[in-house]
């Protein structure tokens, strides 16, 4: 591979300001810039689940999810689609299929720190203390050191779900 980008495939600098748009919480400018994105390149699971944190950002959930499973139907081993349509369905309150799109992720790359996170959460909104426990612990094994503010709430719930 030659490191060039497919014909119509927008390149690494595109997707990089799109996400700087999101970044900036210009949310709208990012939803716009990747659906023309996708009229390039509609088989892109990058774009697709990308856009569907842009729309978990939006509050439009059930677009999310959408883009997150057209992302899964394009690449089904995308750890990063399981873990978006997995917040989806936590943010909608549907813990069993977040817990389970968190731990298809894992399944795929067990130190995927953001996923274990999440799994976290949602284990802990389901009343699954042990694995919520579990899943924190791994969060915090995996996590970069830069994830500090998020390490320490992680501690912290380990500490409220041992009692």
């Amino acid at each position: 591979m030659t490191g060039r980008s497919a014909p119509g495939t927008p390149r690494p600098s595109v997707i990089e300001g799109l996400l700087i748009y999101a970044s900036k919480g210009e949310l709208d400018r990012a939803l716009a810039d990747f659906n023309r994105a996708l009229e390039i390149n509609p088989r892109d699971a990058f774009t697709y689940v990308n856009r569907g944190n842009v729309y978990n950002a939006t509050g439009d959930l059930n677009q999310a999810i959408a883009d997150f499973s057209r992302a899964l139907q394009i690449n089904p081993r995308y750890a990063e689609a399981y873990n978006g349509r997995g917040a989806s369905y936590g943010m909608k309150g549907d813990l069993e299929r977040s817990i389970a799109d968190f731990t298809r992720a894992l399944e795929i790359n067990p130190k995927f720190p953001t996923a274990w996170f999440n799994k976290g959460l949602s284990c802990e909104r389901a009343g699954r203390k042990a694995e919520a426990r579990e899943a924190y612990q791994n969060f915090i094994r995996y996590a970069p050191s830069q994830q500090a503010a998020k390490i320490n709430h992680a501690q912290k719930r380990i500490r409220a779900l041992s009692r």
